[in-house]
C-alpha cells in the first residue's frame, strides 16, 4: 500500500506531505487514498469540477429552506456547511492561494452579509422590549467593565489575525493534502462539535441578533440590574458592544471554523490534526461568562411612544396609560392591611 500510495504521490515525500504524515500511521492509508479519488482534484478547469456544482446546489437548498423559514434545522445547517466546504475546497485546489482569499470573500458575503439583511429587516420593525436577559458572553454581560470587555476582544482579533497569517501564508500544494482530514474535519469538527449544537458550540457563542436589537433599540429609556447592582447604559456604549460581538462572533467566528478543514488538511502527522483540532476553538471561547442574569425596567414614555407606534388610536391607548398610572398611585397611596 506503501508503495502504491508513493506511486499516486511521486512529490509528497520531498515535501514532507501527507505521505511521510500517513507513513507513521499505515492504518490511515487506505482511507486517505479512497477520500483521495472522490475529493482530489480531477480537472484544471473549474467548472468542470463536480465539487463547485455540487457545493452550489447545496448552498441554493440552504438558502430555499431559510426562505421557509427552517434555517434552523440542523437539516439546513448540514447541507449549507457541506456545500461551502465543497465549493472552498474546489477553490484552492484550482487557484492555491488565490482560492484563499476567494474563500474567505465567499465567507464574508454569505455569513456576515446574511445577518447584517437580517438585522436591517429587524430594525425596520420596532422590536419588543425584553423583561429579562441571561448574558453568555463579555459582550452580553452589561455589568462588566468596559476596559475588561475592550480587551477580550483584542486578544480575540490578535489571536484571529496570527492564525489567518499563518493560514493564508502556508505552502498551498496538493501534496500537503490529507483528503481523510479534510472528511474528518467537516463532519466530525465542523458539524459534530461546532455548527448546529446551540449554546454547546466548541466555537462558543454566536452573535444573537435577537437580543442585540431590542437592547440597542431601547436602552436609552432601560434601566438594568442584576443581583449587585442596577445601572443604565449609553447607547453609544451599547452599540460599542454590538459592534464587538458582531465582529467577533460573527465575522471571525465564521471566518475561522469554516475555514477549518483547509486548515487541517494540510496538517504535518495525525497528532497534530487532533492538537490543532483542540487548539482553534480556544479562541472564540475566551468570551465566555457565567451566565449573570438582568431584569430591564423601561421608562414610562418608552411605554407610551410602543403603544403609539404599535396602535391605530393612539388616544385611545394614551387614556389606557393614563387610567394605569392613576391606579398605581391609589394602590400606592393605601395603607398597608397589616
Amino acid at each position: 500500500d506503501l508503495e502504491n500510495y508513493h506511486m499516486a504521490h511521486p512529490h509528497s515525500a520531498h515535501h514532507g506531505g501527507i505521505f511521510i504524515a500517513i507513513r507513521e500511521t499505515p492504518g490511515l492509508i487506505s482511507f486517505d487514498l479512497f477520500f483521495g479519488e472522490i475529493f482530489g482534484q480531477y480537472t484544471d478547469i473549474l467548472y468542470y469540477d463536480w465539487k463547485i456544482w455540487c457545493g452550489t446546489s447545496m448552498l441554493a437548498s440552504f438558502y430555499y429552506l431559510q426562505n421557509q423559514g427552517k434555517e434552523h434545522l440542523y437539516t439546513s445547517r448540514y447541507v449549507e456547511i457541506c456545500g461551502l466546504d465543497l465549493i472552498l475546497l474546489s477553490l484552492v485546489q484550482q487557484y492555491g492561494r488565490v482560492g484563499l482569499g476567494l474563500s474567505a470573500l465567499i465567507i464574508c458575503l454569505h455569513s456576515t452579509g446574511n445577518t447584517i439583511v437580517r438585522m436591517v429587516r429587524a430594525f425596520q420593525q420596532r422590536p419588543a422590549r425584553l423583561p429579562n436577559f441571561t448574558a453568555s458572553n463579555i459582550y452580553q454581560d452589561l455589568g462588566q467593565d468596559l476596559l475588561k470587555v475592550v480587551t477580550v476582544c483584542f486578544s480575540q482579533v490578535a489571536l484571529c489575525y496570527i492564525f489567518f497569517c499563518g493560514f493564508f501564508f502556508m505552502k498551498m500544494s496538493e501534496d500537503h493534502f490529507s483528503y481523510s482530514f479534510w472528511f474528518v474535519s467537516v463532519i466530525g469538527i465542523q458539524l459534530g462539535a461546532c455548527y448546529g449544537r446551540g449554546v454547546d458550540s466548541q466555537l462558543g457563542s454566536s452573535f444573537y441578533d435577537k437580543l442585540w436589537i431590542p437592547l440597542v433599540t431601547h436602552c436609552a429609556q432601560s434601566t438594568f440590574s442584576n443581583k449587585q447592582k442596577s445601572f443604565t447604559v449609553t447607547p453609544l456604549i451599547m452599540w460599542a458592544r454590538l459592534l464587538m460581538a458582531f465582529f467577533v462572533n460573527e465575522a471571525l467566528r465564521n471566518m475561522v471554523g469554516i475555514s477549518v478543514p483547509l486548515f487541517l488538511m494540510q496538517s504535518a502527522s495525525p497528532m497534530d490534526f487532533v492538537m490543532n483540532c483542540l487548539a482553534f476553538a480556544y479562541i472564540f471561547t475566551i468570551d465566555e461568562s457565567s451566565g449573570t442574569s438582568y431584569e430591564i425596567e423601561y421608562a414610562e414614555s418608552d411605554d407610551l411612544t410602543d403603544l403609539e407606534f404599535n396602535s391605530q388610536d393612539a388616544s385611545y391607548e394614551r387614556l389606557a396609560l393614563a387610567e394605569r398610572r392613576e391606579s398605581r398611585k391609589l394602590m400606592t397611596a393605601q395603607p398597608s392591611s397589616k
